[in-house]
């Protein structure tokens, strides 16, 4: 593997509180892998190559960026707004084939950002943030070939996966008092070519697992935080998570809708010894 980045940053500040920032990054990535799989003979000692096992993948990654970010602050009002715009080209083959996959090339991506934040009397603050954010497939989840570790659930990923793209929007409200801290959120949700799976039966004991981009998932809920001060040395931070998930797949054979109320909720204990 072969991983390039060329990468430059600028900061000034301006005026009192006022940050302007921006940036441009370029990152190549040229990966090839070669699994080669021999089963030995019994009767001869002789290795024989197992092709069915066998594979081999390589992938070329282009990722051209640039972004600009603006903050500053009003008085007890305070704002930060950004944009990052991107190009992404993706192509891969199996040499052993000589076979190619179309390159994926994408339109010029746009990933603005924004966050807003009001501080109230009584150290309370209202918070406002939005957000457009990509996630790309990994290698595994790419590469064109089936895994048999587990005979029973077999994995196979899929060269035509596309990234996923998630809008974000959440409204917070922050209140602090001297041993105790409490931050709630409602949030909203939206990905669209989510990167997801689908699980068939090949057999009557057999499930293949493949990777497939969602058409949307759409998920909103509410997050409470509280942090709190139990002695000197000893917080507790108690997290709740409650939210509506819906999510949508359509293949060339079927549709798939789903959707679900979920919640989790979780406890963190931290001590500072002497």
């Amino acid at each position: 593997s072969t991983f390039i980045t060329i990468q430059t940053d600028y900061t000034n500040p301006i005026g009192k509180n006022g940050k302007l920032e921006l940036g441009a990054k370029a990152t190549f990535r040229d990966y090839s892998s070669i699994y080669k799989v021999y089963n030995q003979d019994t009767l001869t000692g002789k290795y024989n190559f197992v092709d069915s096992l066998s594979n081999d993948y390589k992938y070329n990654e282009q990722i051209y960026a640039g972004y600009v970010n603006y903050a500053n602050t009003v008085g007890n009002f305070g704002y930060q707004a950004g944009l990052r715009v991107e190009q992404y080209v993706y192509a891969g083959e199996i040499p052993s084939q000589q076979k190619k996959y179309s390159p994926t090339k994408a339109a010029p991506g746009f990933f603005p950002s924004l966050y807003l934040s009001q501080k109230l009397k009584h150290d309370q603050e209202l918070q406002l943030n939005y957000s457009r954010r990509v996630n790309r497939p990994n290698f595994f989840q790419l590469i064109p070939y089936r895994d048999y570790t587990d005979p029973q659930n077999q994995r196979e990923g899929n060269p035509n996966l596309k990234p996923e793209f998630t809008n974000s929007l959440e409204f917070s409200y922050v209140k602090n008092w001297t041993n105790v801290n409490f931050l709630g959120t409602l949030y909203f949700r939206n990905t669209n070519n989510m990167i997801s799976t689908i699980s068939t039966p090949i057999g009557k004991d057999t499930l293949l697992t493949q990777f497939v981009n969602a058409n949307k998932n759409n998920s909103y809920g509410a997050e409470l935080t509280v942090k709190n001060q139990i002695i000197k040395g000893w917080d507790l931070t108690t997290n709740v998570n409650l939210y509506q998930s819906e999510l949508q797949v359509r293949t060339a054979k079927e549709n798939f809708n789903n959707k679900g109320f979920s919640w989790f909720a979780k406890i963190n204990s931290e001590t500072k010894l002497p």
